[in-house]
């Protein structure tokens, strides 16, 4: 067996595969912590107007360029960029070059049990990736009761609205409707199919052939 993490990577995995063999894949993705991922409220919001959450390495794949100029076009929104990597230095002097240096923060590295009270701070979660074999992040962010917005990759698809990877027109204006419109938790469907419980459920059928 091989086990996927998103009907994304399902989806992948096929195209690669002879049709004889899909039985071996299963969807078996990863599980949150939905008690420690909660909507509890929390008052450390930043008080900025509008505050948008990303969470990821700072590499290519995670796309955080493409996010950056997507904030241009918002100017109410404040963006906090947990993570770090190879390309920070190279992402604070983009912000900088587009004039967005102010709106934007590196959080760097922060503590996974940590993450929650950053969730709840904000009003939405982005996911910029060019790839995601699923996406945990954008879990966590729904479980903590904020709408999830991005990239067609990953889980995403399957718990927010979605845009082609790259297309920095789409994302922003992905994310201004959401933030205009409203955007519905993806909460509940956490709870029901990403939550640890379920996740253990799924490997256990798994390994007992079932």
């Amino acid at each position: 067996r091989v086990t996927v993490g998103a009907k994304y990577l399902l989806n992948l995995a096929r195209a690669h595969l002879p049709q004889k063999h899909w039985r071996k894949l299963t969807l078996a993705p990863l599980g949150v912590d939905t008690q420690l991922f909660s909507p509890t409220p929390n008052p450390s919001r930043t008080g900025r107007g509008v505050t948008i959450v990303n969470v990821g390495s700072l590499t290519p794949v995670k796309g955080q360029a493409t996010l950056l100029r997507a904030v241009t076009s918002i100017p109410q929104a404040h963006l906090r960029i947990v993570g770090d990597g190879p390309l920070r230095e190279e992402l604070q002097q983009l912000a900088a070059e587009l004039g967005i240096a102010n709106r934007v923060e590196f959080l760097g590295e922060i503590d996974h049990g940590q993450l929650p009270s950053v969730y709840r701070a904000a009003d939405i979660f982005v996911q910029a990736s060019r790839h995601e074999a699923q996406g945990v992040a954008a879990l966590e962010a729904a479980a903590c009761g904020l709408p999830v917005v991005g990239t067609n990759v990953g889980i995403l698809p399957e718990i927010g609205r979605a845009v082609p990877a790259r297309d920095v027109a789409s994302l922003a204006e992905v994310i201004r409707r959401t933030l205009n419109e409203g955007g519905a938790s993806a909460r509940e469907k956490v709870e029901a199919d990403f939550s640890l419980a379920r996740a253990m459920e799924k490997l256990f059928a798994l390994y007992n052939g079932e």
